[in-house]
């Protein structure tokens, strides 16, 4: 995703879960890419011949976030943040890509669950080593009940998530098939007050936001318009 990096997840042929604080006002500045390696993107030049040229480059046209975002800052507000976004884009999934599935309000999430996570994010947060391709890593849930829309993982320098992994899902394994339950927020302030990636990470539960997610579906598909907005509830 373009203006910084993040990771999203299919909901449906048009429509992409991610975080809040991947958004930005005006969706032209915002791009998604699909597949297991990155692209070198450095300017706008870079991002228009990709548009143009590669097939799994796809521009985003709009998107909504909850009333909850922003909260950023981690001293003032330290839960509940309301951190995730859905993002619509033009031309259609690429071949060989469907929509994830999102845990129902009846999935019980509990402390040392095993949570499979997914990202494009640094290697290693105090270097700063970037990843180039798609990886994965299955931690455990420390708190489930970190806030009433956010849940605490026991990452850690070794195993977790780190910045541009942002929006991307932690998937539970329920009756063996995996199912989204949260979307990568932040770290947590009192384990990683420095966000080094070195400490635990707060996700976004799914569940809470099951009904603004279909609503907000059904809104943004309702969008004729080539572009528009994505509103910034500050």
């Amino acid at each position: 995703m373009g203006a910084g990096e993040c990771t999203g997840s299919i909901l449906a042929n048009d429509i992409v879960l991610t975080a809040g604080h991947c958004t930005l006002t005006n969706p032209t500045l915002l791009f998604l890419y699909f597949g297991n390696d990155k692209p070198e993107v450095t300017g706008m030049e870079d991002l228009i011949k990709l548009l143009v040229s590669d097939p799994r480059a796809r521009r985003v046209t709009g998107g909504l976030v909850p009333s909850l975002w922003p909260r950023l800052d981690n001293k003032i507000n330290k839960k509940n943040w309301g951190d995730i976004a859905l993002l619509k884009f033009s031309g259609g999934l690429p071949a060989g890509y469907r929509p994830a599935t999102l845990a129902k309000t009846t999935t019980g999430i509990n402390a040392n669950d095993v949570v499979t996570l997914a990202g494009w994010g640094l290697v290693d947060g105090v270097l700063e080593v970037k990843s180039k391709t798609l990886r994965k890593v299955n931690v455990t849930i420390h708190d489930p009940a970190f806030s009433e829309t956010e849940m605490l993982l026991a990452t850690s320098k070794e195993k977790g998530s780190c910045h541009g992994d942002s929006g991307g899902p932690a998937y539970l394994k329920v009756q063996g098939q995996l199912q989204v339950v949260g979307v990568t927020s932040r770290a947590d302030a009192e384990t990683d007050e420095n966000g080094e990636c070195i400490g635990r990470t707060v996700y976004t539960k799914t569940q809470p936001y099951l009904t603004w997610i279909n609503n907000a579906i059904k809104t943004l598909k309702m969008q004729t318009s080539k572009t528009k907005a994505i509103p910034q509830p500050w």
